[in-house]
């Protein structure tokens, strides 16, 4: 009894003193993984007046408080802590981050955005918060007064609406929040009013890659977005609607491109958590190894877009149009996107207006 309360009393200190070991021996588990705040920074002994109570109190205290902020092991008690919320209580730590079921290799995490106001989330998803009939009516006259710009200018167009990740693999997701059958979601609604005012000029992409889904992952895991995959089926879907409109545009085969690994993905929603940067995913990307054929780039586009056609469709684009000029955001059905002033300042050829669902149904 009395060796293992030695043996208990040697453990204690022991563990007491691993901070303090760890530092001097520069051992940093974890260093890579950010606190999303600034730590504090050591307090300089050369401003101490040490005739003055009061300055020697504020040293004492700023010191104690940088302490704190980095004494040795601190990333790794919090990483592993933060860790272990997410992975045996399914606990986020930011209610933007909603943490969903694993897949057998792989957590999926899925994006908030009415918590984090960055969007419509999941409630809109849900059909908790439809739309009413004057809203519909509304984000009506605003596609209606969007497509007679269009035709005025004999100028052609598209409005595609990227899915969110949880419209694709709702499967993951906690089972409270996943849709039940017969569910309304407000892309439904407004998919619906698009349909009938844009007629194919309209492009929504759900359909698309929900029956892709069974020949690959089409979406990151860890990140808010679709990947290179879904990329280039969003790219010959889009080119395929304006062939509707334009027989000579014909997008590039399949068998143009090769994937090549570039280097590893840090998934956006690990970030957004605080989670330390240990679950990575290969980033595939697509390169073009065929010759671009005479005159198929043709055109000038203007494309409103958002970070899933900045990332993943853009170089595409660039292949099929001589110009193209960009303006980057989060566009919504019910908003005033474009004006006759712009188009003629612009004077395109198409225009391309492409919204992540979660900014489209806002």
């Amino acid at each position: 009894m009395r060796f293992c309360n030695k043996l208990l009393v040697f453990a204690f200190l022991a563990l007491l003193a691993c901070p303090s070991i760890a530092s001097l021996c520069h051992l940093r588990p974890m260093d890579r993984f950010d606190e999303k705040r600034a730590l504090a920074k050591a307090p300089q002994l050369s401003g101490v007046k040490w005739s003055d109570t009061q300055s020697v109190v504020t040293f004492t205290r700023d010191w104690e408080t940088y302490y704190g902020d980095n004494f040795g092991l601190r990333k790794l008690l919090i990483g592993s802590y933060r860790l272990a919320s997410l992975h045996l209580f399914r606990i986020s730590l930011n209610p933007a981050v909603v943490v969903g079921e694993s897949d057998g290799g792989v957590r999926w995490l899925y994006f908030d955005a009415s918590a984090a106001g960055n969007g419509m989330g999941l409630d809109g998803f849900l059909g908790k918060v439809p739309y009413g009939q004057a809203e519909l009516a509304a984000i009506g006259a605003n596609l209606s007064r969007l497509a007679k710009l269009f035709a005025d200018n004999h100028t052609q167009f598209l409005v595609v609406v990227v899915p969110d990740k949880q419209t694709i693999y709702p499967e993951h997701l906690p089972k409270s929040l996943r849709p039940r059958p017969g569910t309304r979601s407000r892309s439904d609604q407004v998919s619906e009013v698009a349909e009938r005012v844009l007629g194919p000029a309209y492009l929504d992409l759900r359909q698309a890659m929900l029956q892709a889904k069974s020949e690959g992952i089409l979406y990151y895991p860890q990140d808010t977005h679709w990947n290179h995959k879904a990329g280039l089926l969003a790219y010959q879907k889009l080119m395929q609607a304006l062939q509707v409109q334009d027989p000579t545009r014909t997008p590039m085969p399949k068998e143009a491109f090769r994937w090549d690994r570039n280097p590893i993905l840090l998934g956006d929603l690990i970030d957004l958590a605080g989670l330390p940067s240990f679950s990575r995913e290969p980033l595939l990307v697509p390169v073009l190894t065929s010759a671009i054929p005479p005159g198929h780039r043709h055109g000038k586009l203007l494309i409103y877009y958002d970070s899933y056609f900045r990332e993943f469709v853009k170089p595409y684009l660039e292949v099929e149009f001589e110009r193209v000029r960009i303006v980057y955001g989060g566009f919504k059905a019910s908003a005033v996107i474009l004006t006759q002033a712009e188009l003629d300042v612009e004077k395109p050829d198409v225009v391309i207006i492409e919204a992540a669902e979660r900014f489209w149904t806002w």
